[in-house]
């Protein structure tokens, strides 16, 4: 039992991780026009719901880990500065895909999204800001952490909402 009690930090972390690195790498992939959107409006990418729910997932995992206390846990500074750096690549990867509303045009969604592309640049700014001032003091560092894992969340799901 204490050993469960353990490993479920890292466990969860590790894997909350390769989740937004996983969705990140899909939506760098739409964006770069790897993985294309459909040919009819409405149509996005193949798998794009699948990597929708990966990402959400992921972002609340990563906000309750953030929230949850990561004192005595000795690779918290670690990840208290990796997860939000991770969220925003996620987040301003799929912002800057297509918007698969407008299919199969190729408009972007900070064309049309409600989010100027400094809105995505800010959250980059932010996640590595957070990065450096945990690493540096990690006392806030779940507090601070759960704020851009937030600010993230919302910001992924709230992209193309405005049709």
């Amino acid at each position: 039992m204490r050993t469960a009690r353990r490993l479920w930090r890292p466990v969860a972390t590790g894997a909350t991780l390769a989740a937004l690195t996983a969705a990140a790498t899909y939506e760098a992939c739409v964006a770069l026009r790897v993985i294309s959107i459909g040919d009819t409006p409405g149509d996005g990418a193949p798998g794009a719901g699948l990597f929708a729910v990966i990402a959400v997932v992921a972002l609340l995992v990563g906000l309750a880990i953030s929230v949850a206390g990561l004192e005595g846990w000795r690779a918290a500074r670690v990840v208290t500065s990796v997860l939000p750096v991770a969220a925003a690549s996620l987040v301003v990867a799929h912002g800057f895909g297509f918007d698969p509303y407008y299919a199969p045009s190729r408009i972007r969604y900070p064309r049309n999204s409600g989010f100027p592309p400094t809105w995505w640049l800010g959250a980059v700014s932010l996640a590595a800001i957070v990065a450096v001032v945990v690493g540096l003091h990690s006392r806030a560092g779940g507090l601070v952490t759960g704020s851009v894992m937030l600010v993230c969340l919302a910001t992924f799901a709230l992209t193309g909402s405005g049709h």
